[in-house]
């Protein structure tokens, strides 16, 4: 009943399995679970179904064959997982992503975008040292985030939480549910920040119509070892490309006085066989 968003469990007393999901799933049921339990007696798989005959949910179903007229079927509310794999399937997909960009600014608007179309989370933003004025540079942000941070000052590594978070090297979490049994003093806008090992943070902000789950914080801290191994090669090719061109510029000088010596010598033998001042000149 509590499956099927039904308050009266006596309600769903003789009604057919294939009654209580919709057209399509009841077809699947009809052509696949139903033929599989007569001719093997048994059928596992995760269906679709609604909730209250509009959210949509996965259901794992285990049905066992237990005579000729009668079978035993499990069913348990799998959403959370089945969501759980697929976004971890779909940060997989973004890490390829993160591991052809180029520049550390590319990568961090890509995470940016991963943490709203895949952790769900429309207020964030990734900062990124500044080695010079020692601040965290907001490099990417979410329009939630922009329209959020245009009136705070938030990039100081000493008096801020995405700066503890940096210098910690850990997590810091305003978000009561997260922090364990010690309650954060009150703030506006709860908020996580995951370091991006030495190289930024990850923050995450829970506004009004928002809120933080433990699996957004460990979806993002995901992401955020993506995000620190792809600024490292992003620094390690730009670091190799550099070298490329100092040794192109050393070839280059190293040709231009060949030439140039090569030019003196020959003038040295002219000027010893020249025989008036004219040749000379």
């Amino acid at each position: 009943a509590t499956l099927s968003g039904v308050d009266d469990a006596e309600t769903l007393l003789d009604t057919p399995l294939v009654d209580m999901y919709t057209s399509e799933t009841a077809d699947r049921i009809a052509s696949e679970v139903l033929p599989a339990v007569r001719r093997e007696g048994h059928w596992r798989g995760v269906i679709s179904a609604e909730r209250d005959n509009e959210t949509p949910v996965q259901h794992e179903v285990s049905v066992t064959k237990l005579d000729a007229e009668c079978a035993a079927c499990v069913v348990r509310d799998v959403s959370a997982q089945v969501e759980h794999k697929q976004q971890l399937e779909a940060l997989n997909e973004v890490a390829h992503e993160l591991m052809a960009a180029e520049t550390p600014a590319e990568i961090a608007a890509l995470g940016v975008d991963a943490i709203v179309e895949v952790v769900g989370v429309p207020t964030a933003c990734v900062r990124l040292l500044d080695s010079e004025s020692r601040q965290l540079d907001p490099v990417a942000l979410t329009p939630a985030a922009e329209a959020l941070l245009d009136s705070r000052v938030a990039y100081d590594l000493e008096s801020t939480l995405a700066g503890r978070a940096y210098r910690e090297g850990d997590i810091v979490s305003t978000v009561e549910s997260l922090v364990g049994e010690t309650a954060p003093a009150p703030v506006e806008f709860p908020s996580v920040h995951v370091p991006i090992g030495s190289y930024g943070v990850v923050s995450l902000v829970a506004t009004d119509d928002t809120e933080l789950t433990d699996r957004d914080v460990q979806l993002t801290e995901l992401l955020s070892v993506t995000l620190r191994s792809a600024v490292e090669r992003a620094e390690g090719t730009s670091r190799l490309r550099d070298q490329e061109r100092e040794l192109r510029s050393q070839r280059d000088q190293l040709e231009a006085t060949a030439r140039i010596n090569t030019l003196i010598r020959l003038i040295e033998r002219h000027l010893v066989e020249a025989s008036t001042k004219a040749e000379l000149e």
